[in-house]
């Protein structure tokens, strides 16, 4: 294994990690407390996002190592269409009245 691949193990790891802080906010709530660690679920998915912004910051330096780049990361356009797509689902859900409004 070499660096790069090293690096994109870590944002994947980093990214099981967001999913499962936002299941558990799913589960629980935001303001949930883990008693073990006095952290809320939010605070939890907070540091977490923090983390993988970390590990793609050394994906996209190893990366640029080989003259290669995260540039497309932060993509507006692509976000906004992200957020619609979800939308879309999320009214199918609510029509099967598996969604409360």
């Amino acid at each position: 294994m070499d660096r790069l691949q090293y690096a994109a193990n870590a944002v994947a790891e980093e990214a099981a990690e967001i999913a499962q802080a936002a299941l558990k906010i799913s589960r629980f709530g935001a303001e949930s407390v883990d008693p073990a660690t006095g952290v809320t679920g939010l605070q939890k998915l907070i540091a977490e996002l923090n983390e993988l912004e970390g590990a793609l910051t050394l994906l996209d330096e190893e990366l640029a190592a080989k003259g290669l780049s995260l540039a497309g990361r932060g993509d507006q356009e692509a976000i906004g269409n992200k957020i619609q797509k979800i939308l879309k689902y999320a009214a199918v859900s609510i029509q099967r009245k598996l969604l409360r409004t």
